[in-house]
């Protein structure tokens, strides 16, 4: 397996991310607060709900910035999906533009 395909669901978008960031189509905003050991504030980022921390198996101890919903063609059915679902619903439950 080469370096590429061990982190197809590595992120690739530079963080932390911008306040107008829109180059991730599955990007979905959240604010992270990080402090320390004492709990105390070190800061607030804006951040994505599915980064995560991959382990490099090549470089134990080493991590990199992993997308929970895995590599770009995961991404693409996970959105597809979340697409027929919604057309699927009852237009009630549906809101729509003002």
């Amino acid at each position: 397996m080469s370096l590429i395909e061990a982190k197809a669901d590595r992120c690739p978008f530079p963080r932390p991310f911008p306040a107008d960031f829109a180059d991730c189509p599955s990007f979905e905003p959240m604010s992270f607060e990080a402090t320390d050991s004492q709990d105390k504030p070190l800061g607030t980022w804006s951040t994505c709900r599915h980064l995560t921390t991959g382990s490099d198996v090549d470089n134990r101890g080493r991590f990199y910035p992993r997308c929970a919903l895995g590599s770009p063609e995961q991404r693409l059915q996970n959105q597809l999906r979340d697409l027929v679902h919604l057309q699927s619903l009852p237009p009630e439950t549906t809101v729509r533009p003002a």
